[in-house]
């Protein structure tokens, strides 16, 4: 198999894929639309309502009179915004504006913790793929050197028929694990918005890193910044400047108005007047208070899930990162004991039985451990990196870097 170029998956390679997804990605751009929207409603949230223009007609018993106060009027009548409500309802707009664009950010983190699974995926598959590849020539090449000893009476039959089902197995196998892979690109694909290959691809994964403790600091930071964390803050921020709304909402409306009355005949005015109205919202009090008790308890409600999601976001940090050193201990198991020494004793038995001083079973069961621990070392690095990702998702973190130094501040503010 030829060699190729292929792109480590690194915090470089994510940052890069991840800015382009966010101007790609369908979801992203609905969220980002949602928050314009929202910022749109709460710019344009009045805080003068549209005056009311009057049209008045009157009736009298006596035609002196019409004369005398007139027939016909007009006037407009303003509400006044004096008791607040106005002002609740445009905090309310521009904190559902806030929560929906927090939205759009926290959506941005969980697609990007996406994009690394996807990624670590790919180069996973294309691990197990090549090491099949490589089984497969070599498989080829033993059976062809076993054809020739059968020939010659020095090697089973039954050695060699082993080797061709061996053989073909691999090679469906491989068909398997390409499709597999490729599946796995158009992951990556999905989440980038792209129709065709990517340039970057084929993906390579990097070796496992240092183990990562859970401190503290990275709690509060994963308190401060997961996802779901976030989304309920700015839930519990609407539903305070709802209650805020309802509370003033039982406040009279107060308006003022200015009437003329003219005579229809001679159109010659009669009088005028000033109008001063309030509304009377004391009959409904007990409607008000229910409207009241219902926000309270969507608040309380709201903040129940918020601090729900802390309790739970420490728990999965501890899973995270249990996984994560498990993860790393299996790597470095078998990247630094078991495959040096399987690999050793494979090349040993391989000359050996070229030679005719090895049994080729022998050979065949200690390939087969090597391949196994190969992927299994890969299996176990991509485990550390997704677990690493999830880290990344719960704290805020941009870059595999920045989880190994945990006392380190923010790289940006958090956003509100």
């Amino acid at each position: 198999m030829a060699p190729r170029a292929v792109t480590v998956v690194s915090s470089d390679l994510v940052g890069r894929l991840a800015s382009e997804m966010e101007s790609t990605h369908p979801a992203l751009r609905g969220l980002d639309r949602m928050a314009g929207a929202e910022q749109l409603n709460a710019a344009a949230t009045r805080t003068w309502a549209d005056p009311e223009v009057q049209f008045l007609g009157g009736a009298y018993r006596y035609p002196y009179m019409s004369a005398e106060q007139g027939d016909v009027g007009y006037g407009v009548a303003q509400r006044l915004p004096l008791l607040g409500k106005e002002k609740a309802a445009r905090n309310l707009a521009q904190t559902t504006a806030d929560a929906a664009r927090t939205r759009q950010q926290a959506r941005m983190s969980e697609l990007r913790r996406d994009l690394v699974v996807a990624l670590l995926d790919a180069a996973l598959r294309r691990v197990v793929m090549d090491r099949v590849h490589d089984d497969i020539g070599w498989l080829a090449s033993q059976a062809s050197v076993a054809e020739t000893r059968v020939a010659s009476g020095t090697e089973s039959a039954a050695l060699t028929l082993r080797l061709r089902n061996d053989l073909d197995r691999r090679r469906v196998e491989w068909t398997n694990q390409a499709a597999l892979h490729e599946d796995a690109l158009v992951a990556v694909r999905r989440l980038l918005g792209r129709a065709g290959p990517s340039p970057e691809e084929p993906y390579e994964l990097a070796p496992v890193g240092p183990s990562v403790s859970l401190t503290p600091a990275l709690v509060r930071r994963a308190e401060a910044v997961e996802p779901g964390i976030r989304r309920g803050d700015a839930d519990v921020r609407v539903a305070r400047s709802a209650i805020e709304v309802t509370r003033r909402s039982s406040r009279p409306d107060v308006s003022l108005g200015v009437q003329a009355w003219h005579e229809s005949a001679t159109g010659s005015a009669a009088q005028g007047f000033f109008t001063l109205g309030i509304s009377v919202p004391w009959l409904n009090r007990e409607n008000y208070r229910r409207d009241l008790q219902r926000d309270r308890l969507r608040l309380e409600a709201a903040q129940d899930q918020v601090e729900d999601a802390r309790q739970q976001v420490r728990r999965d940090l501890h899973a995270l990162l249990t996984r994560m050193e498990s993860a790393r201990r299996e790597a470095l198991l078998q990247r630094d004991t078991i495959l040096p020494r399987t690999r050793q004793l494979e090349a040993s038995m391989a000359a050996q039985w070229m030679s005719g001083r090895a049994d080729l079973r022998d050979l065949l069961e200690t390939r087969r451990q090597r391949a196994d621990a190969e992927i299994t070392e890969a299996s176990a690095a991509a485990a550390y990196w997704s677990a690493l990702a999830e880290v990344m998702l719960r704290c805020g973190l941009e870059t595999f870097e920045s989880a190994f130094a945990v006392e380190a501040p923010l790289s940006k503010p958090v956003p509100q």
